[in-house]
């Protein structure tokens, strides 16, 4: 399985995302397995906003989506198509939105695992504001306690 082709609207977002290296270091460390697969596994699977993903558009519009051919290429893939994908921040973002849209909890997800600076975690915290209006209100009580948890509040 190939990367799926993407555009600003449906882009590889979700743990796929965090699995792109970035400048800032954020992210997860499973590239290989994501994008090349590993140990007879195939690559995938791939998380598109709008498809595999909620499409959350609607609330973020295409902040923080951006053409990463070049770093897909720096890590060895040649694409024939430009791949749309979106920021670690809005990644998280997205992951958060389906789970909490699907009124399920946020406990099997940590920060600190992908977000390791005060920095990052702060441009997180501002970007996961900009969902909650968009939640039901136990969603969004869900959200804010998780986000005490993971001590974002202070970030």
């Amino acid at each position: 399985m190939g990367i799926p082709q993407t555009t600003k609207n449906r882009y590889l977002t979700g743990a796929t995302a965090l699995n792109i290296p970035s400048k800032e270091g954020t992210g997860d460390w499973h590239f290989i397995e994501v994008f090349q697969g590993t140990h007879g596994r195939t690559a995938g699977p791939f998380q598109v906003a709008g498809i595999d993903m909620p499409d959350t558009t609607s609330i973020l519009g295409l902040e923080e989506v951006e053409d990463r051919s070049a770093d897909l290429v720096r890590c060895g893939l040649e694409q024939s198509y430009p791949v749309f994908a979106a920021s670690h921040y809005r990644a998280m973002t997205d992951l958060v939105y389906a789970r909490l849209h699907d009124g399920k909890g946020l406990d099997s997800y940590r920060v600190d695992d992908w977000f390791p600076v005060n920095e990052d975690q702060q441009k997180l915290r501002e970007m996961l504001k900009k969902i909650e209006p968009s939640l039901s209100t136990s969603a969004s009580k869900e959200l804010y306690r998780w986000i005490k948890e993971q001590h974002l509040e202070s970030a």
